[in-house]
């Protein structure tokens, strides 16, 4: 028996993804649950769900990417059309809404609240007292 009978006997490996039709690896799903230790078992199907959910968001925030993108006159996505992308829809807004880019917009702002030169006190406030007066009670 040579090498090309024998391979017609055994079928080709199918990945989980590729019966399921998803685009993301169903395997590196489940990897990553089972590091995460969420739960003693983790059964198939949601696996396929998480794989499912995951890849409809990933759709609609690269589609609304890419007409943001188009919009500018650009030909590369970039991480600013990734944030208008999830602003300017309310759903996705609500769910990312208070995710950080730190590549670009959102940190650059909250930079200049934290690093905001010190005021010097005078001596007059420094001898003030700083504990509120008791509340008189009768």
């Amino acid at each position: 028996m040579n090498s090309s009978e024998t391979s017609k006997h055994f079928k080709a490996k199918v990945s989980y993804s590729s019966r399921t039709g998803l685009l993301l690896p169903v395997s590196h799903m489940d990897r990553m649950l089972c590091r995460g230790n969420f739960a003693k078992g983790i059964g198939a199907t949601a696996l396929v769900y998480v794989a499912a959910v995951l890849e409809y968001l990933i759709f609609n925030i690269v589609d609304r990417a890419g007409s943001i993108t188009k919009h500018h006159n650009r030909h590369q996505i970039s991480p600013w059309h990734l944030k208008l992308a999830i602003r300017n829809d309310f759903e996705l807004n609500k769910l990312l809404g208070r995710v950080t880019n730190y590549q670009r917009g959102d940190a650059a702002n909250n930079k200049c609240l934290l690093f905001q030169p010190k005021k010097t006190k005078d001596r007059k406030s420094s001898r003030r007292r700083t504990v509120p007066p008791p509340i008189p009670t009768g």
